[in-house]
């Protein structure tokens, strides 16, 4: 798997611990599991323009 492929699948796998049952429960979790990946990791996401915006929601 190239490095784009492997950082969704450990988002879906971390999705998948505690599922989200609203789209606004969605974006806070995501938000939230962002702190779990490294800086790396994080760039390859596109959402990660998105995280500060997130955590400010939060």
């Amino acid at each position: 798997m190239n490095p784009i492929e492997m950082a969704f699948s450990k988002l879906k796998a971390l999705l998948r611990q505690e599922p989200a049952r609203t789209v606004d429960g969605l974006v806070e979790r995501i938000g939230s599991l962002l702190d779990r990946f490294l800086p790396n990791e994080r760039q390859l996401l596109p959402c990660r323009g998105l995280s500060t915006v997130m955590v400010k929601v939060l």
